[in-house]
């Protein structure tokens, strides 16, 4: 209630394992959650492997209106739900294997289904990806596109591991890739979590070893030998393919403890920052 009183409670899932990956709520209160599960689906012949989940609740007694799982022979994490357009729900994260017929490209892919919000159908699947190892950390959406954040594992020339920072931006039926942005490229770089700002443009957060936008670490120090992040706060120019406009790092304990949860992400804990990246 508006005092904070316990309206109600309830326990969901399926006799498996469940991690929730996010949740989302429609205008009339009725809620969705993405999540993570163990268990085996009816059409499944290897058991044990992780899938998709999708739960709606009604918003008022917090009933199951509808649930429904999805997966692949292999590994399926969802990273995330969100609500575009009217009565679509859409679920992002990354799949291993030949997810609803839609091809590997190889590695681990990106995938975004749509749900029909009132009868739990899907409505469509659409996955990309390279050779490599793509992961999704969250999604977000403001009715004219959709984004996911994340990262790149690959070996760089040298066969170093090196992980690049990564937004994607799909359209908004999620059936196309309309544009991808590299963050950093100096070693490590991680996209956690992102927004959209007043203006339309994207304020993205995530971790960087050693540096944002800097030299790599000086020879002979190996890439791994000291992991420690700095955490990074970018604006990207959502009408420019995701343009960097400007950037900040963070460093310091002090500084680390006071990045905010605002940006998602428990490894994100406050922070405060004006329109052209500087602390508040």
């Amino acid at each position: 209630g508006t005092d904070g009183t316990e309206l109600w409670r309830t326990v969901t899932g399926t006799a498996g394992n469940d991690q929730l990956a996010g949740l989302t709520v429609d205008s009339a209160g009725d809620i969705y959650l993405a999540a993570i599960s163990s268990a085996t689906r009816v059409d499944e012949t290897t058991p044990f492997n992780e899938d998709g989940l999708v739960i709606k609740l009604a918003g008022s007694t917090a009933q199951s209106v509808w649930q429904s799982t999805f997966g692949s022979p292999n590994t399926e994490r969802c990273a995330g739900i969100v609500l575009i357009g009217t009565g679509t729900v859409l679920v992002g994260g990354t799949t291993d294997g030949t997810l609803n017929q839609q091809p590997n490209a190889g590695g681990t892919d990106v995938f975004a289904i749509r749900f029909d919000a009132t009868s739990g159908a899907a409505l469509g699947t659409f996955v990309f990806g390279t050779i490599e190892q793509e992961q999704v950390h969250s999604i977000v959406s403001n009715g004219t596109a959709i984004y996911l954040f994340g990262d790149l594992f690959i070996n760089d020339v040298n066969g170093i591991p090196d992980i690049e920072g990564k937004v994607w931006a799909l359209n908004t039926t999620a059936s196309q890739l309309d544009w991808t942005q590299t963050i950093g490229g100096t070693r490590l770089e991680s996209v956690l979590r992102g927004v959209v700002n007043a203006t339309g443009n994207l304020v993205i957060a995530g971790l960087s070893v050693p540096n944002f936008f800097g030299p790599p670490p000086p020879p002979p120090s190996p890439v791994f030998d000291r992991l420690e992040p700095v955490q990074f706060v970018a604006t990207l120019d959502s009408a420019n393919r995701g343009a960097v406009l400007w950037n900040t790092t963070l460093q310091g304990e002090a500084e680390v403890n006071q990045l905010h949860m605002a940006y998602g992400h428990a490894d994100l804990t406050g922070f405060a920052l004006n329109n052209v990246g500087n602390p508040m």
